[in-house]
Formats: structure tokens, sequence, C-alpha cells
């Protein structure tokens, strides 16, 4: 239903309705307003990917095995996703702030330079740092851009 079952609206859905019987009981009105709320495509958006959450669910209630079980079993992987997702966030935040520490060395020059380039990001530049050493090992800005 979701691009990825990480996302905000995903997993708020998954929280909130774990089975097919509880998506089904909720009121139509508060799932499109979750959807809409989390997702930000709008209401349109939320309408329609209700519908297909919708069908979905009837399809699984009378395929699919709901458990109780499940349920609780789904809320506590969503916590351990999020707690998962906490703590990444906190070393990604401690590397932020080592890399800022490194201002005015040539280290966080060239951090900066790979972050100019299209489609490489923060962690991607240091990781290449990291892992490369040092652009003198390439004779050429365009050998090491290869």
């Amino acid at each position: 239903m979701f691009s990825k079952v990480t996302t905000q609206t995903s997993l708020k859905l998954l929280d909130a309705y774990p089975l097919a019987q509880d998506l089904l009981a909720a009121p139509k009105e508060t799932v499109v307003e979750t959807i809409r709320s989390t997702a930000r495509f709008g209401e349109k958006y939320a309408l329609a990917k209700y519908d297909a959450l919708h069908v979905a669910a009837e399809d699984a209630a009378v395929f699919g095995r709901a458990l109780k079980s499940n349920a609780a079993r789904i809320r506590l992987d969503i916590k351990m996703y999020q707690e998962y997702q906490e703590h990444l966030d906190s070393i990604l935040e401690e590397l932020h702030k080592a890399v800022d520490r490194l201002q005015g060395e040539p280290v966080y020059d060239r951090i900066c330079l790979l972050q100019s380039l299209r489609g490489v990001g923060f962690l991607s530049a240091v990781v290449l740092i990291a892992e490369m050493g040092s652009f003198d090992l390439f004779p050429s800005p365009k050998k090491l851009y290869a």
C-alpha cells in the first residue's frame, strides 16, 4: 500500500489498526485524516489510499488470520523500529557535531566539496572521506570523481 512500510503514514496506521478488522471498524474520516496529515499529499490522495486500504483489509478479513497476538507483535515491531531510528538519529547528530569541529581543517573542506556534487549527501561524503583517506591518492579531480 505504501512505498515503504516505514513511512510515517504506514507506521501510524499499523499502530492504530494492526489487523484488517481494526481498519474496517475504524471511522473513514479518522483514517483519511491520519493519511492526509502524515502523508501531506492532500485530500484526494488520502481518499484514494483509504479506498485501497479498505479493499485490501476486506480481502485480508476473508483470507487472512486475525490473531490478537499478531496485533501485539506488529505494535512491538513498530516500537522497536522507532527506538532503532532514534539511536541512528543520535549517531548521525553526533557525526554532524564531530564534522563541525573540523572546520578550518582540509578534511572539512573536502567533505563540503563532496557534498557539492549531485547525489552526494552528508553521510556519503563522510563515508567517502573515511574510506578513501586523502584526495592526494588521485592524480586529478576527474579520476577522483570517476
